[in-house]
């Protein structure tokens, strides 16, 4: 039971790892192309004032064949152009699905706790498997 529970700890995460790695690796053969910002605004029950509020922006981008597609996605901690009228926005565009877009450079916090926690789990995992080889 040891070893199966050291398993789990040392798989799991390792597979959370390999899909995260793969689809920044995915990401990096997609187009660069420039987009406006046509509505920004925090997520619904965000909080300002503590400084947890997260921006979310709406866009608009022309794909390689000339169609308007609309996006929406986080700007991260990126800083994002204030004042009127659309405001630019560097994208990455999917080349096989152009209805598919990121912004670009926008790494959420998520994302990279989740890569820790994988990453933390993976050594305990380690740490639990080899004690459970070693009778001892």
């Amino acid at each position: 039971m040891k070893f199966l529970f050291a398993l789990v700890c040392t798989a799991l995460p390792a597979y959370g790892l390999l899909l995260g790695s793969r689809s920044r690796a995915r990401q990096r053969s997609w187009i660069p192309t420039v987009g406006s910002i046509t509505r920004l605004r925090t997520t619904s029950g965000s909080d300002v004032a503590s400084g947890s509020a997260s921006l979310v922006a709406d866009y608009e981008y022309v794909d390689p064949a000339g169609v308007v597609r609309r996006g929406r996605g986080s700007p991260g901690s990126r800083g994002v152009p204030v004042g009127a009228g659309p405001r630019p926005i560097n994208l990455l565009v999917n080349p096989h699905d152009p209805s598919t877009s990121v912004i670009a450079g926008s790494s959420d916090v998520g994302s990279r706790l989740f890569a820790v926690l994988c990453s933390g789990f993976f050594v305990v995992g380690i740490i639990l498997t080899i004690d459970a080889l070693n009778p001892g």
